[in-house]
């Protein structure tokens, strides 16, 4: 074993010495592995491995001198030891390890700025892969690297608004590529997400303005109520002045002659029905007033801050309910007792006089009530109150929101984002169940009827994956279906196919990165603002959920609910099941409705190949049906058509990685082609776009490790019978042209010799 390492010792320095670099270069490298050999220092890699692939990386740089790489040598050990500090006893040593490989040794250090190794950023996240991937995803972009100090400034501010690690991670990334994208001046773009961020945990900003009108409002609904209470102490104090008045007219009439009594309660009673109703519509207009100024007044304090006006509004509120009851209470009895009276008395006079032309207290009485002109007066003022409002501008203080979408018809409230992946459903859309639903007819008539669609779309040329089949049954039967497996192997091309196949439009929900990414939120002004899943649900469409396993995962757990809600339906199609988005949402949900997810782990979290993947909760995988999603040859074979030398070459390269993967005890492994490469070299050859070469060294050999290259160059050698050196010329023969054997050879060679053409 000590023969062996020491061996690899020797042939790292050769390769050293043999390295286009200066002199000088060559030296401190040489040095350095050399005293690590001895053991006069420690290998600040901990392994020979480690060390081999970063030596090897740092050889394909330039170095104006030797200082020049002396502070690009120190700055990588900086980045080393920031990221190991327990070296490889580190938590996820491994992931991390190939990380720095596979992007910080990829770049030139001298142009990396030391404070990208930031503790302060770092301070922010519990998992330091997260803190990798934005290290990362700063150091594959001009643009971040120029903005890096502002990346971290906004860390700083929007943290305390992030309810985990995760969802700040994710805050990070959308704000870096809104700065990619050249949003406006970064204060500007940075205020405003800031304003955002804030918005959905319910802080609202507000301005002097804003609190200035609501002070002048408050002050209307004051006086308004000291209004009020002075109209009911007054109509206290005239109610006793009716009462007398009615029990003394009451003795009077009743001691008249019996036709004046008939003869006035007959038109006494027509009266009292007319006033009645005139009384109900006047408190009707009234309480409606009051309850449009109490609605209006909430909707302007709620705009600002509900937190500041809360309490206020209670006790306005509370007033305002106590005062209506009272006068709607004192105009429909009082106040129709006096108009009854007077009508009765008015519409009887003529016939009274007949009767009681020499009736001197009658003839009093009714002076009396003819001088009750202050109680008239009382009705006007009512009548008056009653058409006094508070003015609330519906105007925002604050510019609205630019926010693309449509309003519903029929519901100003709802608003409907318009983009590739949420369209407004047409009228009259899915109003009945689909035949693929339709349990009336056996599943298998239904099943034979999707199938027959797709054999046509099939011998149009279409392909599909062997899947294809087992995931429509488990569509079909209601199935919350989880595909999950590499990337490029087609799962978002089936969830789209599935849905095409079943009569269904598909949705993409995007990546889950709140709760308030499913349920949407109510804006300041009370709009709701509709996500994907709130329109898959209401109009009857196939959801899917990609990268389900790269998503806030206590926000996916609220999918739990809307599952059991569709699976219910499902049950019983004519039965009513309401689910609730935002605040006060409230619909039905389709019979349609059907929902998918892709992954690319089984749910159990972080692989070395995808390691910024969360665990999904149990409850979770408990309710999905998981279905392990691979490469199809099948697919592949019919993609390159009659370019057989091709779809070989493919089918054995991949044969050899995944030979590699068991080797090196793993499920899977990087850089193994996929169906999305399989899809693009057939356009190539198509096309003839693109040389042999340039094929081979973009779609097979970059993105790999010189262990590994070697690995495909000895199995390639094996499946092709190739043995001996390989030395191959420029081509320029045509894609479709090519051989089998040329491309093999061409393989192998650009594997074992082709580093520094990579």
């Amino acid at each position: 074993m000590g023969n062996n390492i020491e061996e690899q010792y020797k042939n790292l320095i050769r390769v050293i010495n043999r390295a286009s670099v200066s002199y000088s270069v060559q030296r401190a490298l040489v040095t350095y592995v050399q005293g690590i050999r001895n053991k006069e220092r420690n290998n600040d890699f901990f392994e020979y491995e480690f060390l081999e692939r970063v030596v090897l990386g740092l050889l394909q740089e330039n170095y104006g001198d030797e200082t020049d790489f002396s502070n690009t040598f120190d700055r990588l050990l900086d980045t080393v030891h920031f990221l190991l500090p327990q070296g490889m006893e580190t938590k996820d040593y491994s992931a991390i390890k190939e990380i720095i490989i596979n992007n910080f040794v990829a770049y030139d250090f001298r142009e990396i700025s030391e404070g990208v190794l930031d503790k302060k950023l770092y301070a922010l996240f519990n998992n330091r892969l997260d803190y990798i991937q934005i290290v990362r995803l700063i150091l594959s972009s001009e643009t971040l690297k120029e903005h890096y100090q502002d990346i971290v400034s906004y860390a700083s501010e929007v943290s305390p608004y992030c309810i985990n690690p995760s969802v700040l991670k994710n805050e990070l990334i959308s704000f870096m590529d809104g700065l990619e994208k050249e949003l406006g001046p970064i204060t500007d773009y940075h205020d405003k997400r800031l304003i955002e961020v804030k918005k959905r945990v319910g802080v609202y900003p507000i301005g002097e303005k804003t609190l200035a009108n609501i002070s002048a409002e408050a002050e209307k609904a004051q006086g308004l109520i000291e209004k009020l209470e002075a109209m009911d102490q007054n109509i206290d104090t005239f109610q006793e002045r009716i009462n007398t008045l009615t029990t003394e007219g009451k003795k009077i009439i009743e001691g008249s002659v019996e036709l004046g009594k008939k003869t006035i309660g007959n038109y006494a009673d027509e009266a009292v029905r007319s006033m009645n109703q005139k009384v109900d519509e006047a408190r009707k207009e009234m309480i409606e007033k009051l309850d449009q100024y109490l609605l209006s007044l909430q909707a302007s304090f709620k705009s600002s801050s509900d937190q500041v006006f809360n309490k206020l509004l209670e006790e306005a509120s509370s007033k305002m309910r106590d005062l209506r009851l009272a006068a709607s209470t004192l105009q429909s009895t009082t106040t129709s007792e006096l108009i009854r009276l007077q009508d009765a008395a008015n519409s009887s006079l003529d016939t009274l006089k007949d009767y009681l032309s020499n009736d001197e207290k009658l003839k009093k009485l009714l002076g009396s009530i003819d001088q009750e002109k202050q109680i008239k007066e009382m009705m006007s003022q009512i009548a008056t109150l009653q058409k006094q409002t508070v003015v609330v501008s519906n105007t925002p203080q604050e510019e609205a929101s630019k926010e693309t979408g449509v309003y519903v018809s029929g519901n100003s409230r709802l608003i409907v984002p318009m983009g590739p992946n949420v369209t407004l459903p047409s009228e009259g859309s899915h109003k009945g169940i689909l035949t693929a639903f339709d349990e009336s007819i056996s599943f298998d008539k239904r099943f034979a009827q999707v199938m027959a669609l797709k054999k046509k779309r099939s011998e149009q040329g279409e392909l599909f994956h062997e899947l294809t089949d087992e995931v429509i049954r488990c569509v079909m039967e209601g199935d919350w279906v989880y595909l999950w497996g590499p990337s490029g192997c087609g799962k978002t091309h089936l969830m789209r196919q599935v849905a095409s196949l079943l009569g269904l439009d598909y949705i993409d929900n995007g990546k889950i990165t709140g709760n308030y990414s499913i349920i949407g939120y109510n804006d300041p002004q009370g709009r709701y603002r509709a996500t994907p899943t709130f329109v898959a649900t209401t109009y009857g469409k196939l959801l899917g959920y990609d990268e389900l396993d790269n998503g806030d995962a206590d926000s996916i757990v609220s999918l739990n609910g809307i599952y059991s809600s569709s699976l219910e339906v499902i049950q019983n199609p004519k039965k009513k099941v309401f689910v609730t988005f935002g605040e006060d949402m409230i619909v039905p949900m389709s019979p349609n409705f059907r929902m998918m997810a892709a992954g690319n782990t089984n749910g159990e979290g972080e692989n070395e190949e995808f390691s910024s993947r969360g665990k999904l909760d149990e409850s979770v995988l408990e309710r999905m049906t998981p279905i392990e999603f691979k490469y199809d040859n099948g697919v592949e074979e019919r993609l390159f058509g009659e370019h057989t030398n091709w779809y070989h070459l493919f089918a054995n390269f991949r044969k050899a990685c995944d030979s590699w993967a068991r080797r090196q005890g793993k499920n899977s492994v990087s850089g193994i082609a996929s169906t999305r490469d399989a899809e693009a070299i057939a356009r190539y050859i198509e096309h003839n776009s693109k040389t042999v070469d340039e094929v081979l060294r973009q779609k097979f050999i970059q993105t790999k490790g010189p262990d590994y290259l070697n690995y495909l160059a000895r199995q390639f050698r094996e499946y092709y019978d190739i043995s001996g050196s390989v030395n191959i010329e420029q081509t320029s023969t045509p894609l479709s042209r090519v051989t089998e054997k040329q491309l093999a050879k061409r393989f192998v060679y650009y594997c074992e010799k082709g580093q520094d053409n990579r």
